[in-house]
């Protein structure tokens, strides 16, 4: 196979593992950017950060099942099948969350 194959599979990984964490890490970065200096739409950017987030995970899971189903390998094998799932239920923890902070950014109604 040669140093190029393992090396290009290393690299492929390294990307979709940045692309990860670059999900995760780009709506917290924006609410807090906008919420310390005040701006009145930062939990409509950490709401709509998530929503896109939960979206993608939901996505990469089914993905990973109808691999399996078709009995391709995964690259993690079946260590995959049980965090895609559990992924996906913290993004969505997390606009469930961030839905709750834009509903009550003003406040409780009078």
């Amino acid at each position: 196979m040669g140093l190029f194959g393992p090396l290009s599979r290393l690299q492929s990984r390294v990307v979709r593992f940045t692309w990860s964490w670059a999900i995760v890490f780009v709506p917290i970065e924006t609410y807090l950017v906008s919420l310390r200096r005040g701006r009145p739409y930062a939990e409509g950017l950490l709401a709509t950060g998530w929503a896109w987030t939960t979206a993608v995970f939901w996505r990469a899971t089914n993905l990973r099942y109808e691999i399996a189903r078709d009995g391709e390998p995964l690259d993690f094998r079946s260590l995959e099948l049980w965090l895609a799932p559990v992924f996906t239920l913290m993004a969505g923890a997390a606009l469930a969350g961030s839905v709750v902070l834009l509903l009550n950014r003003d406040g409780p109604a009078a």
